[in-house]
């Protein structure tokens, strides 16, 4: 089997454990990549498919 990277432009859900709203951003390190990959998501809708290519 061949393998491919697909990207896309889409909806994702990330939840994120707060005692507020306020401290979402602080939890977050102001949404950075990689504290948001950390967390449980979900991707709610794919909206457009830009690019598919061979690994």
């Amino acid at each position: 089997m061949k393998k491919f990277i697909v990207r896309v432009e889409c909806l994702l859900e990330v939840l994120v454990v707060a005692e507020n709203i306020d401290d979402v951003s602080k939890l977050t390190d102001d949404f950075s990549l990689e504290k948001l990959d950390e967390l449980p998501k979900q991707i709610s809708e794919v909206r457009n498919v830009t690019e598919i290519g061979e690994m």
